[in-house]
């Protein structure tokens, strides 16, 4: 069965039909192998010939298991948001910590609002472990359309990075790119957030140590990580994540930092016994 296309093909269609083209033929042999968990897809793509010219719409059936047509579609929508991402917002406001101090019930919470739009994921980590390595485009992709702010001018969105807070760059390059945003950052008693850090490493398997020990060690562990950081910005060491159980509660050391660069009017604080109301006050309803 062959169509005429209803339009010519750009150079971008192009290109991402010539990727599509890529992955079909590196999944098109797979067959079904589990009945009712394999998907049959018809592709109506116009592809490109020598000349530049469109050629018919071709049929293209071909069979995948469910973690094969997760990953295709998951391609196919990353080469899509990345196409449009001049058509894309950037946040209004961001989380930028602090670590394990409820960021990612603050994120669910603030998406679950009419007027909020949330990104593709929660942490991005743009402007500071993807800030060397990836460009303007990628980080714009994570997020809603224009259209959304066409539709209701107050439309809001948002990201929420926790280790932005303790970044010494990462306020600086937040202002560059986005000089009006707004930073929420979420407090916690720092011994309350100190064992829950220590628990955490401890369930991903990353700490071994007993607690006091762990805490006793951790200069030890990342002081020379951190010397490091503040002369290499494109330096970074996930023993910052997993062992910084004292000092990513000293939350002004890391205020300070930020407050440099943006104005105090700019910063949001709240603290983490607010969400626990709000969640009882919810489970209550």
């Amino acid at each position: 069965m062959r169509m005429q296309p209803p339009l010519q093909a750009t150079s971008e269609a192009g290109s991402l039909i010539g990727g599509t083209r890529e992955l079909l033929a590196k999944i098109s042999p797979i067959t079904l192998t589990t009945p009712g968990r394999c998907l049959s897809l018809a592709f109506y793509a116009g592809l490109p010939t020598q000349n530049s010219r469109t050629a018919p719409i071709s049929i293209m059936p071909i069979s995948m298991t469910g973690n094969h047509i997760a990953e295709f579609m998951g391609r196919l929508e990353g080469r899509f948001r990345r196409t449009t991402a001049p058509l894309r917002l950037l946040p209004d406001f961001i989380i930028i910590g602090g670590q394990k101090c409820g960021t990612t019930s603050l994120f669910h919470y603030l998406r679950e609002h009419p007027r909020v739009r949330a990104p593709t994921r929660k942490e991005t980590h743009y402007f500071t472990t993807h800030f060397a390595s990836q460009r303007l485009a990628w980080y714009r992709s994570l997020f809603p359309t224009l259209l959304h702010r066409l539709v209701d001018s107050r439309i809001r969105t948002f990201e929420a990075s926790p280790g932005y807070l303790y970044n010494p760059y990462a306020a600086d390059r937040i202002k560059n790119l986005l000089p009006n945003v707004k930073l929420i950052v979420s407090l916690r008693n720092p011994v309350d957030r100190a064992y829950s850090h220590y628990h955490h490493s401890v369930r991903i398997g990353k700490e071994t140590l007993p607690f006091e020990q762990a805490i006793f060690k951790e200069d030890e562990r990342v002081g020379s990580i951190k010397l490091r950081l503040e002369h290499d910005p494109g330096f970074f060491d996930r023993a910052l994540n997993w062992y910084t159980y004292l000092s990513y509660g000293i939350y002004a050391d890391y205020l300070k930092t930020g407050s440099k660069s943006f104005p105090r009017a700019a910063f949001s604080s709240s603290r983490v016994k607010r969400f626990s109301r709000m969640r009882r006050r919810r489970s209550s309803r």
